[in-house]
C-alpha cells in the first residue's frame, strides 16, 4: 500500500519502482513511512536533471527491509553528507526547502530501531537507504 501511494504521488514523473519478493507487511506508522519515502523521492527528483529517472527499490536484507532511493544528480558534497539529516540543513535554494525532510527520515529510522544513510554513487548521484527492522512490534 505504501509503495502504491508513492507511485500515485509521483505518477507524473519518471519513477521506477522495484519491490518484488519483499514482505507484504512492515510494522510501521503508515503516514510517517509514506512521508519519509515521499521526501526521499522528492529529493531525488530535485537533485536529478528533469529528464532523468529516480528509482525506489524495496529489498529484504536479512531481518530488515531496505528502501533505496537512487537519483541521477550530481551527488552530495562531503560537507552536505555530514550535515544531511540535521534539522533545517538544506542544499536547496532559499524558498525551495526548509531542511526537515531528511531529519524526519532519520528520526523515523531511529525510533524504529533502523538506520538511514546517504551513499555517493561512482557515476554520480546518491542512494538514500532507509533500513527498518521487520520483527519490530511497536515503536517506543
Amino acid at each position: 500500500e505504501v509503495i502504491s501511494e508513492i507511485q500515485c504521488r509521483f505518477a507524473q514523473q519518471s519513477l521506477e519502482v522495484m519491490s518484488a519478493g519483499v514482505p507484504e507487511q512492515l510494522v510501521a506508522p503508515r503516514q510517517a513511512l509514506v512521508q519519509a519515502l515521499a521526501s526521499l523521492v522528492k529529493n531525488g527528483f530535485d537533485a536529478s536533471p528533469s529528464s532523468r529517472t529516480v528509482r525506489l527499490e524495496a529489498v529484504q536484507s536479512g531481518d530488515s527491509l531496505e528502501f533505496r532511493v537512487t537519483d541521477q544528480g550530481l551527488g552530495l558534497s562531503a560537507e552536505a553528507r555530514i550535515h544531511a539529516g540535521e534539522p533545517f540543513f538544506t542544499t536547496k535554494p532559499p524558498g525551495s526547502g526548509v531542511g526537515l525532510g531528511l531529519f524526519l527520515v532519520r528520526l523515523l529510522s531511529q525510533r524504529m530501531g533502523g538506520d538511514f544513510d546517504l551513499l555517493p554513487l561512482p557515476a554520480g548521484g546518491t542512494c538514500a537507504i532507509l533500513r527498518l527492522p521487520l520483527n519490530r512490534r511497536e515503536m517506543p
